[in-house]
């Protein structure tokens, strides 16, 4: 399934999960996997790339994905509700 963008009605937990369905429950790298979540987003949500970036830094400041870094530097985007 797939919807427009619109950020007054736009459901965080379904756009959540179809995010988690695209890329997996997990992606790696703080950069290239940023931007794959950024350009799932925008090709399977049917979004501008300027709205891309606003739902995805929108789920990231509400926690439904996190950056998880390791000792080594490395991160990973953890994507879903059991992401913490």
């Amino acid at each position: 399934m797939t919807f427009p963008v619109d950020s007054t009605g736009l459901d965080l937990e379904e756009a959540t999960e179809q995010l988690r369905a695209i890329c997996g429950p997990a992606v790696e790298g703080a950069v290239a996997g940023r931007r794959r979540l950024y350009d799932a987003v925008e090709e399977h949500l049917h979004c501008s790339p300027r709205e891309a970036k606003a739902l995805l830094d929108t789920l990231v400041a509400k926690r439904f994905v996190i950056a998880r870094r390791d000792l080594a530097g490395g991160v990973e985007w953890l994507i879903g509700p059991d992401s913490t």
